[in-house]
């Protein structure tokens, strides 16, 4: 009564050898109700593991959008890449945020059209951290500081948030940024060229 038998196609507590010979599963209900747990609990952890790469997603891009307000509220220099949407925003109705959006679509357009791999952070980078952009500068948390050296103190701190922030993202394992994407596919291009070169050229 114990060692009734179940038949179950190529299940992954089955050994190699058996389906090989057979194409079927035998094996006790003990054996089975292991099986189908083990598989259970599989599903799970991949549930919560896929939850925590989005959740740490999110907090880079919330701490992203944050760096660029303090950048640019310390008012010293910028990134190139915050610099070109403050040009952008200045000369048109765009704000920092929204000129960031545009200029990440675009940039993965690019990438698309030059079939380089396009993962869901890939997207959610192009459209979240301009939306945080602007939601940081509308809260006012880091007003731009009067004197230079608390300004510098301010910059400082967001290079080492923006440090922290880029091990959250690249942990999610869910996609490069789209600027990253178009300097990794340039690369490709331009051989004779090191990914630093093409950085600073781009």
């Amino acid at each position: 009564k114990n060692s009734s038998l179940f038949y179950h196609k190529k299940s992954h507590w089955s050994s190699a050898e058996q389906i090989a010979k057979t194409g079927i599963v035998i094996c006790t209900a003990e054996e089975y109700n292991t099986g189908v747990e083990g598989d259970n609990n599989m599903k799970k952890n991949l549930y919560v593991s896929y939850a925590k790469r989005i959740l740490h997603l999110l907090i880079a891009f919330l701490i992203f959008g944050l760096t660029n307000t303090m950048m640019i509220n310390a008012a010293i220099g910028s990134s190139s890449w915050v610099a070109l949407n403050q040009g952008i925003a200045l000369h048109t109705p765009l704000t920092v945020g929204q000129a960031n959006t545009i200029v990440g679509l675009v940039i993965i357009a690019v990438d698309f059209l030059m079939k380089e791999p396009i993962g869901f952070g890939t997207i959610m980078n192009a459209i979240l951290i301009g939306q945080f952009n602007d939601m940081w500068n509308a809260l006012g948390i880091f007003p731009t500081p009067e004197t230079y050296f608390m300004r510098l103190l301010l910059l400082v701190a967001s290079l080492f948030l923006a440090a922290g922030a880029s091990v959250l993202y690249m942990n999610a394992a869910m996609g490069c940024g789209p600027r990253d994407t178009l300097m990794v596919m340039i690369n490709k291009k331009v051989e004779k060229r090191t990914m630093g070169q093409i950085i600073i050229i781009v």
